[in-house]
């Protein structure tokens, strides 16, 4: 991960994802980096474990918990 600017660069194995933060809170941004880094860690596990494995679902449902939280703030900033 880098910083340039207000631009975020998160790189996982195989791409690069620029992230534009200019509109967003450092909360927001930290929520969504938890969010990506979670979700390249279940892509990397999907190739190499049943998707009923233990390990999995554990990411799975963290992943869920973080995008549930994520809708919340969208929610009450719309709110506002």
């Amino acid at each position: 991960m880098a910083v340039h600017g207000r631009c975020w660069t998160i790189t996982s194995r195989k791409r690069t994802y620029g992230i534009d933060t200019s509109t967003w809170e450092l909360f927001d941004m930290e929520l969504i980096l938890k969010i990506e880094e979670l979700r390249m860690e279940l892509n990397h596990l999907a190739r190499s474990k049943r998707l009923a494995d233990r390990e999995m679902i554990m990411v799975s449902q963290q992943l869920d918990e973080l995008l549930n939280e994520y809708h919340r703030l969208m929610i009450q900033k719309q709110v506002k």
